[in-house]
């Protein structure tokens, strides 16, 4: 009986310890803190922690949200990095735009996402942002989204447009380059930027 016991783990064991039950790991602290320039810092209260290493908060603004800050208050552990991520409605979980990440060595950061909206995005007043505690290795291959699909297409577009115009003159100059540069500004005005499309 007493055998029985030792093996059970009740009182009468002595050379047998009950086995202890992993203890969950704590949700590490949040330390950071975003805001919207020209806004206060987003409340911790708004930030929602969705499991232990992911935060997302919602921003909204009249204008169209062209930059956020986003800064540590307390160290990371040495080998990890908060990675800061944005997203507009309708929220899908395919159309997060990755802008960069914090670290020890660069505790705070102003990000542009202006570039990384999509004609779909259309420039929005409300967005979410996500921030990944992560290990540094995971974000240091990884190069933050700067623009769009659309916005290099677009761009593309516009050098191939300077490139024709000022190939059609036998010995282009500054003169020729300030024209080309008017007569874009002007069908751009007219046409939005459509017309650098067409192959006419």
């Amino acid at each position: 009986r007493r055998a029985v016991r030792a093996l059970a783990g009740g009182p009468g064991a002595r050379g047998l310890a009950r086995p202890r039950r992993p203890r969950p790991r704590a949700a590490p602290p949040m330390v950071f803190h975003v805001l919207v320039p020209g806004k206060p810092v987003v409340p911790p209260e708004l930030i929602s922690q969705t499991d232990a290493s992911h935060w997302v908060l919602q921003l909204e603004d009249f204008a169209a949200i062209a930059e956020v800050v986003c800064f540590l208050s307390a160290p990371l552990a040495p080998d990890a990095a908060l990675g800061v991520h944005i997203t507009a409605p309708p929220f899908d979980a395919a159309n997060w735009h990755y802008l960069g990440c914090l670290t020890n060595a660069c505790p705070s950061a102003v990000f542009k996402p202006r570039y990384v909206w999509s004609s779909r995005d259309a420039r929005p007043t409300t967005a979410l942002v996500g921030l990944e505690l992560a290990p540094a290795a995971q974000y240091s291959a990884r190069p933050p989204e700067m623009a769009s699909d659309e916005v290099t297409e677009v761009a593309k577009l516009i050098a191939r447009d300077m490139v024709t115009y000022l190939a059609s003159f036998e010995n282009p100059g500054p003169q020729t380059m300030d024209g080309w540069l008017g007569r874009f500004n002007e069908r751009c005005r007219r046409e939005g930027v459509n017309w650098l499309r067409r192959t006419d």
